[in-house]
């Protein structure tokens, strides 16, 4: 069997190594660990595991630092990995497995799936090579940004996906995705300004442009981003492509220039006419130009399941989400209401706590299609997720939707203490001054009167839902 080094780079990383160490050195022959300045226990802890540690000073070269670790490996393969980033134990029993089939031969090198967490959001998902064969030839290349994968193409290795998938913890933070970005800014522009102006230098305006539009100066990142979209860049690496032309689509739009985003979009879909992202998102675009059906036409040519950027990290699940909703806007803007309605639930599939799409999807369910059974169930739902989550009801306009529409529900089915439990809802939420013992239909009534009288001068556009509410209720003294 194959034996493999487990090779570091790090810096002050007492808080995350022992996560990171422990978590993989279940399947590693070898530790190395090369510290590149910690001034706390890095060193200490790394000893603690067994680590062979080693110095490097460091020179604003990342490739330099991991070719320094590299090199005192000496196992027949490599793993490398960086401190803020996990094995769980379903990836550690795969990555044994995947230790005890890699081949003698060393001619073959692995990608694993790297996931980004943030705080809040959905996951970000990648290809990185991270295992490959330990050959003297074989070394890392770039300041920042560092990429194993170049060198091993020129020896001839061959590429092959694994499925093990590393967790990533560094970005949790926006301070601290912020902070990292800033540290790179300046090794980007002195390696840009030491290559000089060249068609090749793709690489270093995307990650530049990228780390602009994170960092919110818009008019840098266009500037970059544009520098990307070259025919070297397309062929050798189309990932950074595809994702420099949907930025810069999207920027172009926030400035006004739809038609110029439009064309970029286009030309794309005819690069790459069967990428699912390109697809997905010519789609969105297509909405919000109202071209329904044109929308619909690139949608359905995309297969959701299948987005993905392989090397750019991207949240998959948010793009699922967005694909089915704006299917579903555009269904409803060409009144195919079934259509639409099986969209937006696919939707919810996929990020359950969405309470603004669940108000939407209900709208048409109870005024559209008069499907009241199922109104009430996403009705309910949706109420639920809003207290139960802790997302504040306090004047917001959703939950009030929600609790009026289930409360008319309820008006024309005679539930009663429902709509006096909605009522109490309501008053709490909108902070209604006016508190009181209900004991009459009418006196519920009036509640619901003030409640759309509120809301009326409020300006929120659900007052006339109160109104129908308490108009139900008077039918029913009748």
């Amino acid at each position: 069997m194959a034996t493999l080094s487990l090779c570091m780079i790090v810096k002050n990383e007492e808080k995350h190594l022992p996560g990171c160490l422990k978590s993989a050195k279940e399947a590693v022959d070898e530790i190395i660990v090369v510290d590149t300045g910690s001034t706390d226990r890095t060193i200490e802890i790394a000893k603690m595991f067994g680590a062979k540690s080693y110095y490097f000073k460091w020179d604003n070269d990342f490739a330099a630092a991991r070719n320094e670790a590299i090199k005192h490996a000496t196992s027949d393969y490599i793993l490398w990995m960086d401190a803020d980033e996990r094995l769980n134990k379903a990836d550690l029993n795969k990555l044994l497995a995947l230790k005890h089939n890699l081949p003698l031969d060393k001619k073959t090198a692995f990608a694993v799936e790297i996931v980004n967490y943030r705080k809040g959001k959905f996951p970000e998902t990648a290809y990185q090579t991270r295992i490959f064969p330990n050959l003297p030839n074989i070394k890392f290349k770039g300041k920042i940004c560092e990429q194993i994968s170049f060198s091993l193409a020129e020896s001839g290795i061959n590429f092959k996906v694994s499925n093990v998938k590393i967790r990533h913890l560094g970005y949790l933070t926006p301070q601290i995705w912020k902070n990292k970005l800033q540290r790179n800014l300046p090794i980007l522009k002195a390696t840009l300004a030491q290559k000089g102006a060249s068609e090749e230098n793709w690489d270093i305006h995307y990650y530049l442009g990228i780390s602009y539009l994170n960092l919110k100066e818009f008019s840098l990142a266009q500037e970059h981003l544009m520098q990307v979209l070259t025919k070297d860049c397309s062929f050798k690496n189309p990932s950074f492509y595809i994702s420099a032309a949907i930025e810069l689509a999207k920027l172009l739009k926030a400035n006004g220039k739809d038609h110029q985003a439009l064309q970029i979009l286009l030309k794309l879909k005819s690069e790459f006419p069967q990428n699912d992202l390109v697809l997905c998102t010519l789609g969105k675009f297509l909405y919000e130009q109202k071209e329904y059906k044109k929308a619909i036409q690139a949608l359905s040519q995309c297969q959701p399941q299948k987005i993905h950027l392989e090397v750019v990290p991207i949240s998959k699940k948010d793009y699922i989400f967005e694909y089915y909703k704006y299917l579903g806007l555009c269904y409803e803007a060409l009144n195919y209401m079934a259509q639409a309605i099986t969209a937006f639930k696919k939707a919810i599939e996929v990020k359950p706590h969405s309470p603004y799409l669940i108000a939407h999807l209900c709208s048409l369910l109870l005024f559209k299609t008069n499907q009241i059974e199922e109104a009430i169930f996403y009705l309910i739902k949706g109420i639920n997720l809003m207290e139960k989550r802790g997302i504040p009801t306090a004047k917001h306009e959703v939950y009030i939707a929600l609790c009026l529409m289930l409360a008319i529900v309820f008006a024309r089915q005679c539930r009663i203490e429902e709509c006096v439990f909605l009522a109490e809802r309501l008053l709490k939420s909108i902070r209604y001054p006016s508190v009181r013992l209900i004991h009459k239909l009418d006196e519920l009534a009036d509640i619901y009167q003030e409640i759309g009288k509120y809301l009326q001068d409020k300006n929120l556009i659900w007052a006339n839902l109160a109104f129908d509410t308490a108009r139900q209720l008077l039918c029913l003294k009748v």
